[in-house]
């Protein structure tokens, strides 16, 4: 019952682009999956009050609509080819009384729409994408097309207020959360020798030929055999980081792990040495936080999102190579690594799905006011 002169929420009904969990190769699902598949599955916890149409190109997973019961269906619009136009003509038949777009573009629709959009580095750096003119349209038409934006860092709506015409008052920054399946006690991942780990597709934008150009200079400093996991799908595998691997002659003491899937990932976490992102464009690095909760310092690049989720609880270098040398030698030591663990573990508890989830309701019901 809701208390005295409190109006009660209305029910909506929430039409969701899940195309991101159409996605059917495991090595295909990145970080816009992980947000979708943890919004949904925390929405069908939490709210039992709103009815959903779930859009995708594929079946999205049978779990996440069961937990919603008869509030939601998934309305399959194969193939992927042409799904936007489907999308716009499903949401004209349907007609529902909210649009969430969680895959940074949206059709032309009259639906109120509430937008998502993680990043937009492909701005600043063009050539480290694969088609960064259709990313800046159809990110352009999802900001001027939506009635408010939620972004996943404070960087990242700074780029957005910086680069389209929107007013900050219809932006909202909430932070994803982190598994509980990444948490420091459990197995860790038996290597012969310690080891440095970047965890997270290895394309272009991730900058990882710079960790091996580093890693490289390390070695000639270290008395102690070390080496570099790269841990992740290949698809889009950046040409510069096997061209590094040889120029540097390194050989074995750099591995291409390759995809890994994801009940093994916290091991690789919790045995690392350190992880490391020097990426160019990141929204948020999920791998970041989730190194964090399983205790793993973390080394990262003072670029976009990174620092802001971080905070003081890794270490932040300068975009050189004598910065990150600098901090790796510094994770040698087991007592900065042990002082960098607690504060991992602490920054790491403020990321919660379940926050995440409430905080795009709020926007919901207060944004999209019936």
């Amino acid at each position: 019952m809701a208390k005295a002169g409190r109006k009660p929420k209305p029910t909506y009904t929430i039409a969701v682009d899940c195309g991101a969990l159409s996605q059917e190769s495991p090595d295909a699902k990145g970080g816009i999956y992980t947000i979708a598949y943890n919004l949904l599955e925390t929405l069908g916890k939490l709210d039992t009050r709103n009815n959903y149409i779930f859009y995708s190109f594929a079946p999205i997973p049978k779990k996440l609509t069961a937990l919603f019961g008869s509030r939601a269906t998934n309305k399959i619009m194969w193939p992927s080819v042409g799904y936007t136009f489907r999308l716009r003509m499903a949401l004209r038949y349907d007609d529902p009384d909210v649009f969430i777009a969680l895959s940074q573009a949206s059709p032309i629709t009259s639906v109120p729409t509430l937008g998502f959009v993680y990043d937009v580095g492909f701005l600043d750096h063009p050539s480290l994408y694969k088609d960064p003119d259709r990313l800046t349209k159809n990110t352009e038409d999802l900001v001027r097309r939506s009635r408010h934006i939620i972004t996943i860092s404070n960087s990242s709506k700074a780029s957005i207020l910086k680069n389209h015409m929107i007013a900050d008052r219809n932006i909202s920054v909430l932070y994803p959360g982190v598994s509980a399946h990444f948490k420091p006690k459990g197995p860790k991942f038996l290597s012969t020798h310690p080891y440095f780990l970047y965890l997270g597709h290895l394309k272009k934008t991730k900058n990882v030929a710079a960790i091996i150009a580093a890693f490289a200079q390390f070695l000639k400093k270290s008395d102690k055999q070390y080496r570099l996991l790269l841990v992740g799908s290949t698809r889009d595998l950046d040409p510069r980081i096997e061209a590094a691997i040889a120029k540097y002659k390194l050989g074995e003491k750099v591995q291409i792990v390759g995809f890994v899937p994801f009940r093994d990932l916290p091991k690789y976490y919790r045995g690392a040495v350190a992880f490391i992102s020097l990426a160019k464009s990141e929204g948020f690095g999920l791998p970041i936080v989730e190194a964090m909760s399983c205790a793993t310092p973390v080394i990262v690049a003072n670029q976009e999102s990174m620092p802001e989720v971080v905070g003081k609880a890794g270490i932040v270098v300068a975009n050189n190579t004598a910065s990150i040398v600098a901090a790796m030698e510094s994770l040698v030591l087991e007592s900065t690594r042990k002082q960098l663990s607690r504060k991992s573990l602490a920054v790491a508890r403020q990321f919660d799905w379940e926050k995440f989830t409430k905080g795009v309701l709020e926007v919901l019901y207060e944004k999209f006011k019936q």
